[in-house]
């Protein structure tokens, strides 16, 4: 009878460790999803400003280039006078 328990016992924690280590495996997923989340919004983050910096620098540049343009069409006009 006493081999009969041991058994038992043994079934009963390989169950327990068992269902421990899926439990274990399951919170590992649950955060590391949290984790892919987070990064993946501040990559987002990341990249909108990389836009948002590019659309300035543009918008930067073109009026840059109207100004200069503008300042030698000017200087032309009061040479020909």
């Amino acid at each position: 009878m006493m081999l009969l328990e041991g058994k038992m016992e043994d079934k009963q924690l390989v169950d327990i460790l068992s269902t421990f280590k899926e439990e274990i495996v399951h919170e590992f997923r649950h955060q590391m999803s949290i984790q892919r989340e987070d990064f993946q919004h501040k990559l987002d983050l990341v990249v909108e400003g990389h836009q948002m910096l590019a659309e300035t620098l543009e918008r930067t540049r073109v009026e840059l280039k109207d100004d200069i343009q503008g300042m030698l069409w000017n200087s032309g006009n009061q040479i020909n006078r």
